[in-house]
Order: structure tokens, then sequence, then C-alpha cells
């Protein structure tokens, strides 16, 4: 499956696939990505994969028409790098009410109970397939089909750091305090980004999560050994 590219503003390319959310497709963006950073290092400012398509925005020496020809030419599976480690993360989530403000108007859209809604929502194990919207904002495929949702017709003007959201076939963590449109359902007291560190964002594409339920005390008690430095994340690692 090769990508259609094209010319995206006056220094970017546009590599644009199939548009549908789906694993094997994540896949085939992933491999293009790490090729281009790899490869193109010298061309390339930045690289921005979502769920179908990767902008390439190039550095200011850089013709766009010679990149365009290059990576028509170009075969990511015709070379054998190392992959980027990926990690499977379990995440603890609070859905109490007070953490979830539209935990019941969705339950009776949905003919659900808030039980259910949870059981639903922490069965799956999800893929990150991209970090978007915000720095470190998780877009996390594999939502159970009954919890799809529209998000909010009048976004929230603030969404508080570490709310986990329902957005149309998607869920996903505010990583910081921000206006929203998500449908809000819970809260992982985890941080999922720090500029202080190496690795900003704690996840990245190709990542996985799972959403492990905890109460209202559980999450105070997490909160205080986040803050005293002294919770480590659960994770182990994928291997492909």
């Amino acid at each position: 499956m090769r990508p259609e590219i094209k010319q995206f503003g006056d220094k970017a390319v546009l590599l644009e696939f199939p548009p549908h959310i789906d694993p094997q497709l994540h896949r085939r963006v992933m491999q293009w990505t790490r090729f281009l950073e790899l490869h193109f290092q010298k061309d390339i400012l930045n690289v921005v994969p979502s769920y179908a398509s990767i902008a390439i925005y190039l550095n200011s020496h850089v013709e766009v028409e010679t990149i365009i020809q290059n990576l028509k030419v170009s075969d990511p599976l015709s070379t054998k790098e190392n992959p980027r480690r990926k990690w499977h993360y379990t995440l603890p989530v609070c859905y109490a009410d007070s953490m979830a403000p539209d935990m019941s108007s969705m339950c009776e859209s949905l003919s659900l109970t808030p039980e259910q809604l949870i059981r639903l929502h922490t069965k799956p194990t999800y893929l990150v397939y991209f970090i978007g919207f915000l720095p470190g904002f998780p877009y996390l495929g594999g939502l159970d089909s009954q919890l799809h949702f529209p998000r909010k017709d009048s976004p929230r003007p603030l969404v508080a750091k570490g709310s986990v959201g329902i957005g149309g076939q998607q869920t996903g963590i505010y990583p910081q305090d921000s206006p929203g449109g998500w449908n809000l359902i819970g809260h992982c007291p985890v941080p999922l980004f720090d500029p202080g560190l190496d690795t900003s964002s704690l996840l990245a594409p190709g990542d996985q999560v799972s959403f492990q339920t905890i109460s209202l005390e559980e999450h105070e008690e997490i909160s205080e050994l986040i803050i005293r430095s002294d919770y480590q994340v659960g994770k182990t690692e994928i291997h492909d």
C-alpha cells in the first residue's frame, strides 16, 4: 500500500493513505515515519504521523519537488532498521461520579449502566495511533463500538489535566488543562507530559494502553505517590 504524495504548503509534503482507523494501516504509517526519520534527517524539520497520513515539514534549503520525487521511488520495506521499542502501559483510572461529568448522560443515551460502560471501557487493549491536539495527548484506537459517541456540540472552556474522554470512535487522556469537546468519563492521575524530561511524552505511537479501575481513595494515594516521585507506572515491553 503506497501513499499518495503531494505538496502541503510552501515547505511541506503530505503522504496520504486510505482514510481508515486500522492497526495494519497504522503499522504502515509508522514504517514510513521511521524510514523518513532515518533516511531524510538532513532534509526534514519535523515528521507528524496521524491515523492515515504523514505531514513532513522541510528545512528551508530543501526543494519540495525534489523530496516528492525521491519519496515516489522510496520503499520503507526494502530497508531493515531496528524499530523503536514499544511498551504496554497499564494506567489507573477513577470513574467516580465526581470525576466523570458526562458518565450519566452517556449511559442514558447508550442504554448502559455506569458499571457496563466502565467494563466496556476497561476491557480493550488500546493502540496509540498518534500524539496530537496537545503535546502528549494520545489518540487511542480500539474503543468498543458500543461506546462510540459524538463529541460535544459545545466544547468545555476548561478540561482538567488527566481527564479521560471519549470522542467518536476514540478514547484519550488530556495531558494538561485545556479546552476540550470529548465526553469525560473518568480521571487518570498519571502525568502524560513533562517538558522537563528527555522523553517529554509518556506514550508514543505504537505503544499500547490498558485501563485499570481505581477508587477515589486509590486515586488520592497514587496522586500523593506521584508528588513524592514514588510511583512507577506499570509497563511491559511489546515484542512483535
